[in-house]
């Protein structure tokens, strides 16, 4: 006998051997067990999930002679002729190869002809999405009316492309994504049934590539054991399909967190020696910083990943080093590489610019980069720490901290008691200058990190009656509106009130405003010197 594919040679007979599909089996058997079997079937879902087998077995099942709870025995007539695939009342079509419209006319005459053997006449309708619209049409009668013995069954992978007016004929079930665990169940029972020797991580490294097609598991598994014989090892595996291994990303994953830009080229440099594929291995380096995303911020992360529990435990420990900011910003950098590596014809150019960007935030103006560069410079302003400049120069930066303690308003919703103006002492620039670092320290610290981002690049630039002026560059117009916002600016008053121990009013100007705004203010003194302060009275 000639050789058998595994997929085939393994196709399940029964629903019991579905893997991964049970709320449509269940469904399907207690139709048959109820006799309520419809006239049309639409099932959908990706290759590989089941589709066509399911199609089989439910053909086998309400023409078996003697089933049981649903299930066809398997030995009759019936149920052979439909495994051996010579059942005449059976029919299997291929939608992509018979797709005109003659097709469908020709199958719309032959379902007039009673079944032969069977009690039902099944049509099973391959990749039904790539019939024409007339041949659609041609047989949108018949689907809606069939005769009693005719039983359709549409199958295909894009479900958006198939009429609205066929899928309203048709009872639909969608088929999932065989999870990982369950194809690795069906891999196990294979290969102890062929005596083959291979770890459980090399199984679990075959059913992640399949991407929840258990067909594909078996055409690589298939083709492993064409390469290594009865003992298939883990990196053989790793070799013939072309991947990175999980400790490789893991270990590039950890230069990135150390900014470590030499190892990472050199990592890279290992992976193209090693022939593998640069955009697959982007694909895979995107999944693994999701994987990391999802140990960060999920309490049942391991329900979720599907990965070893060896391979669980190193991956909660690194996604610590990483913030969650940091991991958006680096699978949004992975993705548009990407995008670009499917294009190009130097796709390695391509991941060391991304590898870098990820390593050296300084070189992204996005808006993911500078958040994580603000929420590193807050972490080094709560802790009195270093902030390191850029690598190139490697220059360090020491934020001196201050030794006033200021008391931390309450938030936004109670109100801070602050004395009447009358009874506050004066207040200098200098005194607002020297705890200026405080103030920002406190408003970070209270959670306002949008007033604390309008005020970072503002500097006090005077204080005369009990009115802060607060300078800014011109190209920061956009902090100095931001500050000037009635709820912002009255958080920044009551911080400096209780700073200061004294109420100050806020005025914001350009730098270009400072030399008018001083002339004005030794108009006001001289006037004040002359006529005396209660005479002296200034309007905006």
């Amino acid at each position: 006998m000639s050789y058998i594919a595994l997929y085939r040679e393994w196709r399940p007979k029964t629903f019991k051997e579905i893997m991964g599909q049970d709320h449509i089996t269940r469904t399907l058997k207690n139709q048959i067990q109820q006799g309520r079997i419809s006239h049309a079937y639409l099932f959908c879902g990706t290759r590989g999930t089941g589709k066509t087998t399911t199609s089989k077995v439910f053909a086998k099942a309400i023409n078996c002679l003697d089933p049981k709870d649903g299930e066809p025995c398997g030995k009759c007539e019936i149920c052979l002729g439909v495994d051996a695939g010579n059942l005449l009342d059976v029919i299997e079509m291929d939608a992509a190869s018979n797709r005109r419209v003659d097709d469908a006319r020709d199958l719309v005459d032959n379902v007039k002809m009673p079944p032969y053997k069977a009690k039902y006449k099944v049509y099973i309708v391959d990749e039904v999405h790539m019939l024409t619209t007339e041949a659609f049409n041609t047989l949108l009668k018949t689907l809606e009316e069939p005769p009693s013995y005719a039983v359709f069954i549409l199958a295909t992978t894009s479900f958006e492309k198939v009429p609205a007016t066929i899928v309203s004929r048709c009872q639909r079930f969608d088929f999932k994504r065989i999870r990982t665990d369950d194809i690795i169940t069906r891999l196990r029972i294979i290969a102890d049934d062929n005596n083959i020797s291979v770890e459980n991580k090399t199984l679990s490294l075959i059913a992640r590539s399949s991407d929840g097609a258990l067909r594909d598991s078996l055409s690589i598994f298939d083709q492993c054991i064409s390469m290594s014989g009865k003992d298939i090892k883990y990196q053989d595996v790793v070799s013939m399909l072309g991947i990175s291994t999980d400790e490789y990303l893991i270990k590039l994953a950890d230069s990135i967190a150390a900014e470590d830009t030499v190892s990472c080229i050199s990592l890279i440099d290992e992976l193209i020696i090693n022939g593998k594929d640069v955009y697959q291995f982007i694909k895979d380096f995107i999944m693994h910083f999701r994987n990391l995303m999802i140990c960060k911020i999920g309490d049942n992360a391991s329900d979720i990943l599907n990965v070893s529990d060896e391979f669980f435990g190193e991956f909660k420990i690194q996604s610590k080093k990483f913030s969650t900011e940091s991991l958006l910003r680096n699978i949004n950098i992975l993705s548009a590489a990407e995008a670009d590596a499917k294009w190009t014809a130097q796709p390695r150019i391509i991941l060391e610019m991304a590898v870098l960007r990820m390593c050296r935030k300084e070189l992204d103006t996005d808006v993911d980069a500078l958040l994580e560069r603000i929420e590193r410079l807050e972490s080094a302003l709560k802790g009195n720490a270093t902030i390191a400049q850029s690598q190139d120069t490697k220059e360090i930066r020491k934020i001196e901290s201050e030794k006033t303690v200021i008391k931390e308003p309450v938030r936004k919703t109670e109100a801070v008691k602050v004395e009447t103006i009358e009874n506050l002492p004066a207040v200098s620039l200098q005194d607002i200058e020297k705890k200026w670092k405080d103030i920002l320290r406190a408003i970070s610290n209270g959670g306002h990190k949008r007033l604390y981002a309008f005020m970072l690049e503002g500097k006090p630039a005077g204080v005369t009656n009990n009115i802060l002026t607060i300078s800014y560059e011109k190209n920061y117009e956009f902090h100095k509106r931001g500050l000037e916002e009635s709820d912002n600016r009255k958080i920044a008053e009551e911080y400096i009130a209780n700073a200061c121990g004294c109420k100050l009013y806020i005025k914001c100007i350009i730098n270009d405003e400072i030399a008018a705004d001083k002339q004005e203010d030794d108009i006001v003194q001289k006037a004040i010197s002359i006529f005396g302060e209660d005479m002296v009275e200034v309007e905006e």
